[in-house]
């Protein structure tokens, strides 16, 4: 089982492997970015929000986990085509994070919609972005950003995923067995009352489906975090397109 992580390793110098090393049996499902902010924040929505940072700048504290992790890579893409002069404070971790923002020590949080959902539907934080292309039944009512900044769907839809990966050279009748028990697996309701409880989008991918989308996932965050700034090294030098 693993996470987008890898991905990321060669442009932030955290290691000299991605995915082109690994067959993909399964991507089963994306996350679904979100900014979030704490109930007294004097703003509720997006516009709002980059409205309040301009007009006090370096006010706004917006939480992060670090180069290269979800925080981080939302906040690069949000600042790609508004200008976002806020300032970040470190925490380790996304619950961390979440709790400094329910006490106030910071405004405002990118996160998975998983991990801050149940906080959000039982009124601890609000809802300032839905960074997706559609609504999500997890949030109804909430309408994706790429509604009043349609600027962002060059880079949607896009989020944090997870799967299950063999190192290349594994025998093909091992992958196709596991290849089939996973596309089963991900088809059973509890799999799916699960993911949709949590905000995920359901993706049940593998070969050159999900090598396509690897490819395209490393090459979006990718030249996202080096025009941030956020990179150690340029995407280029790995031979990386950008989008």
């Amino acid at each position: 089982m693993g996470a987008e992580n890898p991905q990321l390793y060669k442009v932030m110098g955290l290691g000299d492997f991605d995915y082109s090393e690994f067959t993909p049996i399964n991507i089963l499902a994306r996350g679904v970015p979100l900014l979030v902010a704490r109930n007294e924040a004097p703003f509720n929505t997006f516009k709002e929000f980059v409205d309040y940072a301009n007009a006090n700048p370096n006010k706004v504290k917006i939480g992060s986990t670090g180069p290269g992790g979800l925080p981080s890579v939302i906040k690069a893409m949000l600042s790609s085509q508004v200008k976002l002069p806020v300032i970040s404070v470190p925490y380790d971790g996304d619950g961390p994070a979440l709790t400094a923002l329910q006490g106030g020590a910071i405004d405002v949080m990118p996160a998975v919609l998983g991990a801050a959902i149940e906080h959000v539907r039982a009124g601890r934080m609000k809802v300032l972005a839905l960074i997706d292309v559609t609504e999500n039944a997890a949030l109804p009512g909430v309408a994706p950003i790429t509604q009043d900044f349609p600027a962002y769907g060059k880079y949607l839809p896009w989020g944090p995923f997870f799967g299950v990966f063999v190192k290349k050279g594994t025998p093909d009748i091992a992958v196709s067995k596991l290849q089939a028990a996973y596309a089963e697996g991900v088809k059973q309701p509890e799999f799916k009352a699960l993911m949709d409880g949590r905000g995920f989008k359901i993706m049940n991918i593998s070969g050159a489906e999900a090598e396509t989308f690897l490819k395209k996932w490393q090459s979006v965050t990718s030249w996202i975090v080096w025009d941030a700034g956020a990179a150690k090294k340029s995407p280029e030098e790995f031979g990386i397109p950008r989008p």
